[in-house]
């Protein structure tokens, strides 16, 4: 079964960002496309180990070296849970692509541990972004022998295990609840969204259970450094084994190994031995019942086409769930500062005053992550041809597009807004600045991500999810956002004053210069 496992896996591998395709097409603009979204992806990698290598210099540079490994470990750990979670459950027990390897001489065990693997490198990819440049600094810092270092690669490698494991797990709940109701893309979607926000509320309550902590103490940093080592070892205990594993406690290596390992081979082992039963059970949906033609209605045109992303929207969960998460936790953000209160956040985040300055600009992060127009085009995917058939005027498609982001979008600006004002009073001009951030680069995101799916379409993909997590379109728009994000941030700090002014009037350009660009756009 070794010799399978290894074949399904190389051939999984060469399938994973359209290598194959790149080694083997001769079409020059294909290949060009690759290659972009290949230096997108190496740009956003070099971005998320940069960002990483700050964070444990800051640590280091607070006297906090000591705890990089178990800091970067839950970091790690809560990016793989988060990103598999969308997915383990639907790769895992994916049926179609089961009964493609049936009916050929391999085993069950093998096409279970092969999809497994896949996720496991695929989390191991992402967590050595944020470890291996963090842990170079930790270890430039505090001189560990050899043993430690080997010791710490170990629990690198071990990091997956669990993470992967109760993805798959509560991944695999959501697919079974939401096959049997008659609407399964919505509730999938309604199940991920808040089995997302559960776990994210989950993990701010236990880190916000903090003790005081006398600011003006000789013993400041020491006492700091104590208590968020409690924090991490409440939150995420394998993380406070890691961290203990890297100052050379072998019996807390021995644990991590037995708690990332045993439960990730039995989830492995039982989906191995029963794959075909289980892909047949979590995707056996409930009766839809019979089709009846009801009374048609006519609308004008640009409402007919939102109408129709409405409709779209709600029949891909995994279209949701991406799409609709960051605009969740701007609205969530502003209602937890209503029943948190500012200064207590202000005092747990150790900002004391700087929140109202620097909150527009958070918001305006959460409304970038991923807008429904990043993969809108993508989506159409074989059914594009129908769009050419329309009556109607490119710009009204366009416009329809960007108007439902819009309309996903308002609630929660609404809320985020409203609650931040409530929570912070401001005066006119914060207030103004609070609303105006956000709003821009809601409309800032919205409008890159139908350009970038415009110049970077992906019609050949054979599960939705590939359009909307794992295309260059979206890759490219998530760091046009943050990019745009990071240039907020730099004018915050170097110009408080009229930083946001400033930054009003750049969004509303590259804005307007985006609109315009898009109107030029035909339906090709």
């Amino acid at each position: 079964m070794t010799g399978q496992i290894r074949l399904l896996l190389k051939l999984a591998l060469c399938n994973a960002g359209g290598l194959n395709t790149f080694r083997h097409t001769r079409d020059r603009a294909v290949r060009r496309r690759w290659l972009l979204l290949a230096a997108a992806r190496v740009l956003v990698g070099a971005m998320v180990a940069g960002y990483a290598a700050a964070l444990a210099a800051g640590l280091a540079a607070l006297g906090m070296a000591g705890l990089i490994p178990e800091y970067l470990f839950l970091v790690s750990a809560l990016v793989v849970l988060f990103v598999d979670l969308f997915k383990a459950g639907p790769v895992l027990f994916d049926a179609a692509g089961y009964e493609q390897l049936a009916c050929l001489p391999v085993r069950r065990g093998a096409i279970a541990v092969s999809r497994f693997l896949v996720l496991y490198l695929e989390g191991l990819g992402t967590s050595l972004l944020v470890l291996v440049p963090g842990l170079a600094v930790a270890c430039a810092a505090t001189r560990p022998t050899a043993a430690n270092v080997l010791a710490m690669t170990v629990g690198v490698l071990l990091l997956p295990g669990l993470p992967l494991t109760l993805a798959v797990l509560l991944g695999a709940a959501v697919t079974a609840i939401s096959a049997r109701t008659r609407r399964s893309s919505l509730a999938a979607a309604a199940l991920t969204i808040l089995l997302v926000l559960a776990l994210l509320a989950g993990c701010a309550v236990l880190g916000w259970q903090s003790e005081q902590i006398d600011l003006s103490g000789p013993e400041f940093w020491r006492n700091l450094a104590a208590m968020v080592d409690r924090q991490i070892g409440r939150l995420y205990p394998p993380a406070r084994w890691f961290g203990r594993a890297a100052g050379g406690d072998r019996a807390a290596l021995a644990l991590l190994a037995g708690v990332s390992v045993l439960p990730a081979a039995l989830v492995a082992g039982i989906a191995g031995r029963h794959l075909g039963s289980l892909c047949t059970a979590l995707n056996s949906g409930a009766g839809r019942g019979r089709f009846v033609l009801r009374e048609q209605k006519a609308a004008s045109p640009l409402r007919a086409l939102m109408i129709r992303e409405a409709r779209r929207y709600a029949a891909c969960s995994s279209y949701m769930t991406n799409t609709l998460i960051g605009y969740l936790l701007m609205a969530g953000c502003g209602a937890a500062l209503v029943g948190i209160g500012s200064s207590q956040l202000e005092q747990m985040l150790g900002i004391p005053g700087a929140l109202p300055r620097w909150l527009p600009l958070i918001l305006g992060l959460m409304a970038v992550i991923t807008p429904t127009t990043a993969c809108s085009v993508s989506l159409e995917g074989k059914h594009w041809w129908l769009m050419q058939s329309l009556p109607v005027a490119p710009r009204q498609l366009w416009s329809a597009k960007l108007l439902f982001n819009l309309a996903i979008a308002a609630p929660c600006w609404l809320i985020a807004v409203g609650c931040s004002a409530l929570a912070l009073h401001p005066d006119p001009a914060g207030l103004a600045c609070l609303a105006a951030v956000p709003a821009l680069y809601i409309v800032f995101s919205a409008l890159a991500g139908l350009r970038v799916n415009l110049a970077l379409p992906s019609f050949d993909w054979t599960a939705e999810v590939q359009a909307v997590k794992q295309s260059a379109a979206t890759l490219v728009t998530m760091a046009a956002g943050f990019g745009a994000a990071g240039a907020g941030a730099a004018l915050v700090a170097l110009l408080p004053g009229a930083a946001y002014p400033l930054l009003c009037v750049l969004l509303a350009g590259a804005s307007l210069a985006l609109w315009r660009s898009i109107c030029r756009q035909p339906i090709r």
